[in-house]
This record gives C-alpha cells, structure tokens and sequence, in this order.
C-alpha cells in the first residue's frame, strides 16, 4: 500500500501544492470507529481549497467487502469533496465504482483515473474530526522528529565507530593477554602438583612412611630424629649407643630380682 501511496502523491497530488495525511479517523478516543487510509488537503487557492479522503485496495476480496457496504465511507466522506478508490490492477471490475467515488489505477510508477471523483458539498468538519486531523499531524511530526534524532544519532555513531572500535580492540587485546597469563599460570600449577604427587609416592616407596593425614606428625617427628643422628659423627654415635646399652642392661638387672621373688 505505501507504493500506491507513493505514486498518488507524485502523479496526482504533489506536495507542496497539497499536504498529506495518513490513517485519518473520524474523531479522537472512544468516538473513532472509522479510519481513511489518507485525507489530502489542496492548499493552494488558486487551485482551490478542498479535501479529498483516499482508500486503498490491493485486493479483491477487501473491494468487494468495501462495497457491500459503501455508506461506512461517508464517517470521513462526509467532510470531503472528493473521494477516492485507489487501486492496483485487477482489484476492480467496470461498473463497480459508486456514482459518488472517484477510481485511479495504479500501474507500477504510473496512476491512471478511471472515473473521476465528483465533487461533493460536505458538511462542515467536527471538532472531533479536526481534532483526529490534528492529532494525526503532531503524530507525524513526532514520526519526523524521532527519525532526525535516530539519523543524528546514527551519524554520530559512525563518527565514533574508528575510536570505539580501536578501544573496544585494546581491551581485546588485553583480556588476551590476560587469559594467556592465566592460561600459563595454570600450566605451571598443574606441572608443580604432578610434581609433588611424584615425590610423595617416591617418598612413601622408598621409606613405607606417609604423609597423609594422622601420620604425617609421627613421620616428621621421625624425619627429625634421623636427621639428628645423621648429623652425628660415627665416634659421638657409637658412645651413645653404648650409653643407651649400658642403661637397659642396668635396667634389667634392677628388674631381674624383682622378678625372682616375685616368682
């Protein structure tokens, strides 16, 4: 539909000799319940001041629902002078056009009328009416506002696009090195802990002793004493073992009597 639109406002109703508006209801809030797919206003005098409400049909099916019923144009026909079918080709079949309608065909770029719109006497518009005209304009405007801002936006966009995106590409570039650093981190931790899980198990194949849990106390306490007497000269280490001798057989002898009596 926004194509035949499009070759109706630069074929037959050029601006800015004439002004456009779309989705025009009959009145504003609950009183709307019905809508022209546009109104267009002839604005200037010397070609006379008038409105001309425009309906779409690209289909033959939604025509002949149209003209079951035509009055339901007239809740916006009433305050034009012209009305319009416009249509892509095929939609309509001669004859079918209301006395009071006008029919152009749309053919591609082109616009052919097939019947010409009379004019009409309306009725003088509604508030309500005008208000529906109104509010359809400040909406359009907001449209046109919005669209400005997303371009000015959009331009702005890609004037910062280059340093964005060399930003964006340092902080890659960062977290890369930063996940390599963490990534040969780890390899390292996992090459110390299979190195201590070496160690451990050559510890405990070679001594019978572990390292796990209560034991651990009593293997390190061990550990100690070895070291001690390993530290010790082999002269210093005799005579303390004879000492240690000397006083379990002074021990032996003290129990040996005891023991005899005791028998």
């Amino acid at each position: 539909m926004a194509d035949v639109l499009g070759v109706l406002r630069a074929k037959l109703f050029r601006e800015p000799a004439h002004a456009w508006l779309y989705e025009v209801r009959n009145a504003t809030g609950f009183a709307a319940n019905r809508a022209a797919d546009a109104v267009v206003v002839s604005c200037w005098p010397s070609r006379g001041i008038w409105f001309a409400g425009i309906e779409l049909k690209t289909h033959r099916s939604d025509w002949l629902r149209e003209i079951k019923d035509p009055s339901k144009a007239e809740a916006i026909g009433r305050y034009c002078h012209y009305w319009w079918v416009a249509t892509t080709e095929g939609v309509v079949v001669d004859g079918e056009v209301p006395e009071a309608w006008g029919h152009v065909v749309v053919r591609g770029k082109a616009a052919e009328i097939q019947k010409q719109a009379p004019r009409r006497e309306p009725e003088p518009p509604t508030a309500g009416f005008v208000a529906a005209m109104l509010r359809n304009q400040a909406d359009a405007v907001e449209r046109r506002v919005k669209m400005r801002d997303d371009e000015r936006a959009l331009a702005e966009a890609e004037r910062t696009a280059p340093s964005r995106a060399e930003e964006l590409e340092e902080k890659l570039r960062e977290a890369t090195r930063r996940f390599d650093a963490l990534e040969r981190a780890k390899h390292y931790s996992d090459q110390e802990l299979a190195r201590a899980r070496q160690v451990f198990a050559e510890f405990r194949g070679h001594t019978g002793m572990s390292l796990d849990g209560y034991q651990s106390e009593t293997t390190f306490e061990a550990l100690r004493m070895a070291r001690a007497m390993g530290n010790l000269r082999p002269r210093v280490l005799a005579e303390h073992l004879e000492n240690v001798l000397r006083e379990v057989r002074d021990l032996e002898d003290a129990i040996a009597p005891q023991a005899n009596m005791a028998g």
